[in-house]
């Protein structure tokens, strides 16, 4: 068994700031697709296509074979994301924009964006 305690990451607070975060997104989360939201639709945790690929059509494909999935399963699909870019490409997939919020993480200030696309608005 490993402890923590004496880590550097602990000795800064930032087992307790990570913590905090935690918690602020997961009431973010919570207040925006409900106590469920997590567990009622898919939940896309990080899409992320290398700059040398990006533009190929790789994200996209990844995104209409996560709808062709969620349709048959009548499921609705949940995402976040952190830049205006990434937002604008996900709203014009469909995604409804649920709600933003700005946050102090560990790694800094930044604003996130939760989206959300119900079965019936997905087109593959």
């Amino acid at each position: 068994m490993t402890s923590t305690r004496n880590s550097p990451r602990a000795q800064s607070g930032g087992e307790r700031k990570t913590s905090r975060f935690s918690c602020a997104w997961d009431d973010f989360v919570v207040q925006h697709l409900g106590p469920t939201g997590r567990r009622d639709a898919y939940w896309v945790h990080h899409l992320m296509v290398d700059g040398v690929h990006q533009r190929k059509g790789i994200a996209s494909a990844l995104i209409k074979a996560l709808f062709r999935k969620a349709k048959t399963e009548n499921a609705a699909v949940a995402i976040a994301c952190t830049t205006r870019t990434n937002l604008k490409i996900y709203q014009a997939f469909g995604f409804e924009l649920k709600g933003r919020k700005d946050f102090t993480t560990p790694w800094g200030e930044w604003t996130g964006w939760m989206l959300f696309i119900e079965p019936s608005a997905m087109h593959v």
